[in-house]
């Protein structure tokens, strides 16, 4: 699997940095609603466009089983910390299932650490314990 043609590690994931005003004739680039751009900047990141959005699922599993492989490079901490991690956000589908933490992973309010950790993880081959941490301090519970 050539992990850059699923994943671009380069896309700028900064959704969280837009906001919608209240000027209704303003055609100011960060005046789009945070979960648009959240929207796009995941597509973008799979290299995916809106018609491709049913094959989106399908890339997240690819991803699944890339981090997987690469679990050599985690600590026997890093590891147990990330399943637990996948394990949380499973139970956000009322399930223990680690693919369906996966998913969850890439959801508006855990993208923005989700891209941070695989660019470390694709690019530089580390796995951040920061952000790990973060991602685990900020489950909904």
């Amino acid at each position: 699997m050539d992990i850059h043609s699923l994943y671009n590690i380069e896309v700028i994931v900064n959704y969280k940095d837009f906001q919608k005003s209240d000027d209704t004739t303003s055609d100011n680039d960060n005046d789009i609603e945070p979960d648009t751009k959240y929207r796009e900047m995941l597509l973008k990141t799979f290299n995916l466009s809106i018609d491709d959005f049913d094959s989106l699922i399908d890339k997240v599993d690819l991803m699944y089983e890339y981090i997987e492989s690469q679990s050599s490079l985690f600590t026997t901490q890093q590891y147990d910390l990330f399943n637990k991690i996948l394990v949380k956000m499973a139970g956000q589908f009322m399930s223990e299932d680690k693919k369906y933490g996966i998913l969850v992973m890439f959801s508006y309010d855990y993208f923005d650490k989700t891209h941070m950790f695989l660019r470390d993880l694709i690019q530089n081959k580390i796995i951040n314990n920061d952000i790990l941490e973060e991602l685990e301090n900020n489950i909904s519970q």
